[in-house]
């Protein structure tokens, strides 16, 4: 894996020190391609439980519900900083900073 990601950054290097700029632009979004496809594993477990994760952030509440391992469903919603408290707390550690960074990103979006 590591080979590949360098050896594809040596190409879009290369393409780029002999100005061919559109091929490297093709090499780079290879690159985001293959890190996104190996990247951590956000939306599922291995084992199939049930939870319900919550991030917040700036008046907003998300909320994503797996089942059985599974994200199946998200929402967002207006919150107070004191009604979201408790939900956030009992969030599962592993899902923690992945909740708060969508609450973020939802708070800048709305």
């Amino acid at each position: 894996m590591d080979a590949l990601h360098a050896e594809l950054v040596r190409r879009r290097d290369r393409a780029a020190g002999e100005l061919r700029y559109e091929f490297a632009a093709k090499v780079q979004g290879e690159i985001e391609a293959l890190d996104w496809i190996v990247a951590e594993q956000k939306v599922a477990w291995l084992d199939p439980r049930d939870a319900d994760v919550y991030g917040w952030a700036d008046g907003v509440l998300v909320r994503f519900e797996l089942r059985g391992g599974r994200m199946c469903t998200w929402t967002v919603r207006s919150c107070g900083a004191a009604a979201a408290r408790e939900r956030v707390a009992g969030t599962p550690e592993l899902w923690r900073t992945f909740a708060q960074r969508n609450a973020e990103l939802a708070a800048r979006l709305r």
